[in-house]
């Protein structure tokens, strides 16, 4: 599974739902990209801060207006470690291991 780096694109709200429609998961945080892949239904893992916005709540795994948006929650703040080893682990359950070579930039 290739690894798309679409930090260039993010003005362009439309360019960035066509391309989420076509991905098979999106990892962010906790941002526009995470309303924009909910939106058209791709699955998203989102690194969520011990204390978010009021949008992403402050308890559980889910959000509710988007089913195929995941939360990855901090449990001590500015501690991302256990986070980042979440989300690899559960991309890498799903959709196999991603190697450096695999990696591009869109």
């Amino acid at each position: 599974m290739p690894v798309i780096d679409d930090e260039s694109r993010g003005a362009d709200l439309h360019a960035q739902a066509a391309l989420f429609a076509a991905c098979d998961c999106v990892v962010t945080v906790v941002q526009t990209a995470v309303h924009i892949a909910g939106a058209v239904g791709t699955p998203a893992y989102v690194l969520t801060p011990m204390r978010p916005s009021w949008r992403y709540g402050v308890e559980g795994f889910a959000m509710p207006w988007y089913k195929s948006v995941r939360l990855f929650r901090q449990t001590f703040d500015n501690d991302w470690g256990h986070v980042i080893a979440q989300v690899t682990t559960k991309v890498e359950n799903d959709f196999g291991r991603v190697s450096q070579t695999q990696r591009r930039t869109a």
